[in-house]
């Protein structure tokens, strides 16, 4: 039962009766027992089954073609020697961040927002502006955009397990090429959220003097140099984290 497919088992289904339908007419037909009330009922039967059986298979090849639309269109990571790429088809274009170049590293577990799909989010702060390259062809959309620069000192990306296909593949790496990074984060990505809650307060931006409470299930530092870096965000994350 492990290869049981419920939408080739329906399909199933409806072809046989639609197949008894086809062959109760010709046995009335042939046999002279055929009546325009019988005609009637077993005809409109069988058009149900044919339509809800074209219907569901439109809807389902629909379905099909448009999560490999969005398949298609989700980051990747590319790791090589000294250096990670976050590709964005989406965007058309390419950030590349050094490996010497990231700050700290730190792993949010939380339920899905409105218009959010992710459970969990790699943010990464770099400390110094991230090289962005665009494709060589480019959408119209995407030209008359124009191109995106990093020029915060510090920058920080988000790599999250619904927009990244390559979502689990970023520990591994981080662990290879960053020291002292934190081992329970693989414990911590087995999580789920809906448990334990943990209260985080950050600060919208340095002027501002309120805070807003976010709810997450877990916020936790996977790397840090300590390195004494003048961002609050950056502080806010470091003094909730937890290892």
């Amino acid at each position: 039962m492990k290869n049981f497919n419920p939408i080739i088992a329906l399909n199933i289904i409806l072809v046989i009766f639609i197949s008894i339908g086809i062959l109760i007419f010709i046995f009335l037909l042939k046999s002279d027992k055929l009546t325009i009330v019988s005609s009637i009922v077993i005809g409109a039967i069988t058009l149900v089954l044919i339509t809800v059986l074209a219907s569901f298979n439109v809807k389902t090849y629909g379905s099909a073609k448009q999560f490999e639309k969005s398949e298609i269109s989700k980051n990747r990571l590319y790791f090589h020697n000294g250096e990670f790429v976050i590709d964005s088809p989406l965007l058309q274009e390419k950030k590349i961040v050094e490996w010497k170049q990231v700050e700290a590293v730190f792993l949010m577990n939380s339920a899905p927002l409105d218009g959010e799909y992710f459970n969990f989010q790699y943010i990464i702060f770099a400390k110094t502006p991230v090289k962005t390259v665009r494709y060589r062809s480019q959408k119209w959309y995407n030209k008359i955009l124009p191109a995106h620069t990093d020029r915060a000192e510090v920058t920080k990306i988000r790599i999250d397990d619904y927009r990244n296909i390559d979502f689990h593949s970023f520990f591994p790496m981080a662990n290879k090429h960053l020291d002292c990074v934190n081992n329970n984060i693989a414990k911590y990505l087995t999580l789920k959220f809906g448990s334990d809650v943990t209260k985080l307060n950050f600060n919208q931006n340095q002027s501002s003097s309120t805070a807003n409470t976010i709810n997450n299930l877990g916020f936790y530092q996977v790397f840090d140099r300590n390195n004494p870096i003048e961002d609050s965000t950056l502080s806010d994350y470091r003094k909730n984290s937890v290892l």
